[in-house]
């Protein structure tokens, strides 16, 4: 019990738990949509959830210790991080452009 009352306490280990859950919630559904799609405004909307999963992934492993320092880095900044940070973004502006282009809009 005391072991769950520290984990608790620790806010960002509490943040990265909550949101490794609802992520698997998002990336579950986000697979079912897949099976069911063939727009390419969703898939790009899609692979936005699954790294922005990624993203969270990357964050735990680094924050519990399992990665020692920056794999590649500039200046103190990880180049994994700024990509997965990023891409999952960029995924999504691609999808919003794609779906204002389609004839749904």
């Amino acid at each position: 019990m005391q072991e769950l009352r520290l984990f608790l306490s620790d806010l960002e280990t509490l943040s990265l738990f909550i949101n490794l859950v609802l992520g698997a919630v998002a990336v579950f559904l986000a697979i079912l949509a897949w099976s069911k799609t063939n727009e390419g405004y969703m898939l790009f909307f899609i692979l936005g959830i699954l790294f922005h999963y990624a993203k969270v992934l990357y964050k735990t492993i680094k924050h519990f210790g399992f990665i020692g320092g920056e794999i590649l880095s500039i200046r103190a900044m990880s180049i994994a991080f700024v990509v997965l940070d990023n891409i999952s973004v960029f995924c999504f502006i691609i999808s919003l452009a794609l779906f204002i282009k389609s004839k749904k809009f």
